[in-house]
């Protein structure tokens, strides 16, 4: 079994690095969590073993490491950072927002910090909020940084929230393409997919919508598209 003496240390630590490096990450992991049990105030340590676990997405046990990390230390900003990137990936948006914009005020001109807040809000299904924090991120932005944008399902017949944001939009020279004009189905004779975000009530609203487009001879696609 692996032990460690005063000669062995760094042997270890290069030893972890190799397995990295295989993608042998069990391996790496006991090796850390034994050079922990010898030193368990190292923030080095605790770091790299965050690592490995954020690069297997075990995000739950990253998140553990970074937290141990700054209460050895609190001033390490880089645990702190990626304490927000793991409550990301576990689905705690409001956490991983909280600690991003402590990040924004302290470096406003860091893009990083933004975008993360702004996806965090969309993933929250917020849009309004996640359009004003993508449009912070491309205030911040060198010019040309962003040239175009995707949007979906906010230029149509049911939601027309694109509206409010074109003149911005020209305003820095990024261009629109406007995808799904048809809201991924709503406004179809097919109707919408099983796993649709629409609520209920938008559906069968435009399910009518396009029953009526149809007794009339006159396809709701068409329409949507004009």
């Amino acid at each position: 079994g692996l032990s460690i003496s005063p000669g062995n240390r760094s042997l270890l630590e290069v030893k972890a690095e190799c397995f990295i490096e295989l993608q042998k990450t069990n391996e790496a992991i006991d090796i850390y969590n034994l050079l922990l049990d010898e030193d368990p105030y190292s923030t080095f340590y605790w770091e790299q073993l965050g690592h490995i676990y954020f690069m297997i997405k075990r995000y739950g046990k990253a998140l553990e490491c970074f937290e141990y990390e700054n209460t050895i230390n609190e001033e390490i900003e880089y645990a702190r950072m990626m304490q927000a990137y793991c409550y990301y990936h576990v689905g705690n948006y409001s956490k991983s927002r909280e600690i991003f914009a402590w990040f924004k005020e302290k470096y406003p001109m860091s893009v990083m910090p933004q975008f993360y807040i702004a996806l965090s809000f969309y993933h929250e299904g917020n849009i309004i909020e996640a359009t004003k924090a993508f449009n912070s991120v491309i205030e911040i932005s060198p010019e040309g940084t962003v040239e175009s944008i995707l949007n979906f399902c906010h230029y149509c017949l049911n939601d027309d929230l694109l509206l409010e944001y074109l003149d911005f939009f020209e305003g820095k020279g990024i261009g629109i393409i406007n995808a799904s004009p048809l809201s991924m189905g709503l406004l179809s004779q097919r109707g919408t997919p099983d796993w649709h975000p629409a609520p209920q009530a938008l559906k069968d609203a435009c399910a009518r919508a396009a029953a009526f487009c149809n007794e009339q001879g006159y396809p709701i696609e068409k329409l949507a598209i004009q």
